[in-house]
């Protein structure tokens, strides 16, 4: 439930995850845009690539804040690969919120043809006007489907 803190120990984050505030300047008092600091962070962790057998499993944290974004697409494209392993972490559902800035009927973060990917411990405010906080879709031009990823908290 939005705004309520999870019960579950949260340990990170660990040195080899990406800070959205501190690698690329995203504004944790809710009064700055966002959206390029966060698609950024999307497009720099460099997805794993099924064709050639790797995973990367990169995650990006966000700490405690209220972050206003527009539209994130995660991965920015799937083309040519496939998307593995791109995860976002927020500190604390109840105290880390992504704020929607954009546009009537879009949503806020879209994974399209992603594999192994979580969004976890993060509150979602579409502020009415969002279509959705996380829309999974299947990327038809490449016939993928968002597989064994997990949205939590």
């Amino acid at each position: 439930m939005a705004g309520e803190s999870s019960d579950l120990e949260f340990n990170g984050p660990f040195p080899d995850w990406w800070n959205v505030v501190d690698d690329f300047g995203a504004d944790p008092t809710g009064t700055m845009n966002s959206t390029g600091a966060f698609q950024d962070m999307i497009n720099a962790m460099v997805p794993g690539d099924l064709k050639n057998d790797t995973y990367n499993g990169v995650t990006g944290y966000i700490p405690s804040g209220t972050y206003l974004i527009g539209s994130l697409m995660m991965p920015p494209t799937c083309l040519p690969t496939e998307a593995i392993g791109i995860n976002l972490w927020g500190q604390d559902p109840a105290t880390t919120i992504l704020k929607y800035i954009g546009s009537p009927g879009n949503n806020m973060i879209w994974m399209d043809g992603c594999h192994s990917s979580t969004i976890n411990r993060l509150t979602f405010d579409g502020q009415g006007v969002a279509d959705a906080g996380v829309r999974l879709e299947r990327n038809a031009a490449i016939s993928l489907q968002n597989t064994y990823s997990r949205l939590q908290d």
